[in-house]
């Protein structure tokens, strides 16, 4: 799943999520009734089941956001690969995109620049510094004040609420 998406054609949202299963298919071949199945499934996964045959250009960032989560979830993938998939989101979308993804139970493999998510959805993290990876490990062992300041560049504090890690940003060094 891409950071950013522009399509320039008006295809529905049903139509947008059976581009992902065209790995499935021979050139040829025309989308069949498992197709079908498996793009409404995933669109119930993600709340649009009911709007099947809306324009996808009419949509929300949130709500397109969701369409292109039910195409990777329609590819039947092992790993997903998502490169900020909270970008330009609400606070609310954020929040729900990220839960719907870590209730997939797949390897999920994602670019996120929120701190906070990270804490609190990701089992394993990667800090990239300069093109190279400056620490990896749990997030609570590897998010530390010293490296939001080191290489975020930004004076934090962690605080933990209620068994949940998260930064107070205090200002930009």
């Amino acid at each position: 799943m891409k950071q950013e998406n522009s399509i320039d054609f008006d295809y529905s949202i049903l139509e947008m999520v059976l581009m992902g299963r065209s790995s499935h298919r021979k050139f040829y071949e025309t989308v069949n009734s498992t197709d079908y199945s498996i793009a409404k499934k995933a669109l119930k996964y993600v709340g649009l089941d009911d709007r099947l045959n809306q324009s996808f250009r009419h949509l929300s960032g949130g709500e397109k956001q969701r369409v292109f989560l039910a195409r990777s979830i329609a590819q039947d993938v092992e790993i997903f690969l998502l490169d900020e998939p909270t970008n330009n989101l609400d606070i609310y979308y954020q929040w729900n995109l990220i839960n719907l993804i870590k209730n997939l139970n797949k390897t999920i493999v994602a670019i996120l620049h929120e701190i906070n998510l990270a804490f609190r959805f990701c089992d394993y993290v990667y800090i990239i510094n300069n093109g190279k990876i400056h620490s990896h490990g749990k997030p609570e062992e590897v998010i530390t004040e010293t490296m939001l300041r080191d290489v975020m560049k930004i004076d934090a504090e962690l605080i933990e609420a209620n068994g949940i890690k998260s930064i107070i940003i205090k200002n930009a060094i």
